[in-house]
Parts: C-alpha cells; sequence; structure tokens
C-alpha cells in the first residue's frame, strides 16, 4: 500500500500551532482545488513552470494521479 506523510519538528508544532493548522488548510485546499478543476490545476502548473516542458493533456494526467494518491483513490 502507499502513504503520504508530512514531516514536521515536535518543536515546530508546539510552538507555531497555527502555522501547522494554516499549512494544514492550504494543502487541502490545494488538492480540493486539483480534485475539482484538474484541467486548471494542469494549466497553471504548466504556465507557471514551462521549464517542465509538457502538455497540457501530459499534466491533466498528472494532477489526476496525484490527486487519486493524495487521497487514497
Amino acid at each position: 500500500s502507499s502513504s503520504n506523510s508530512i514531516i514536521a519538528n515536535t518543536n515546530l508544532v508546539k510552538e507555531y500551532p497555527d502555522l501547522i493548522n494554516g499549512f494544514n488548510r492550504a494543502l487541502a485546499k490545494g488538492l480540493y482545488f486539483c480534485y475539482c478543476n484538474p484541467k486548471a490545476a494542469a494549466d497553471i502548473v504548466i504556465t507557471s513552470w514551462p521549464t517542465l516542458q509538457v502538455d497540457l493533456a501530459s499534466a491533466e494526467e498528472i494532477i489526476d494521479t496525484a490527486v487519486n494518491f493524495m487521497s487514497g483513490g
């Protein structure tokens, strides 16, 4: 089986709970956006990082695979 992990220093978690909560919220919102809008997410990726040299269809497939992996789908 596959899994995902996010690792944080225990002191960081204790000292900056708002940072951790904000990170978790941003991660969830980004994942949800990609889930609901894979084509738009792919367009953002290829526009923001043209050096990846990937076409829209391939980027959309990569986004879909990543979302399925991250969501356990």
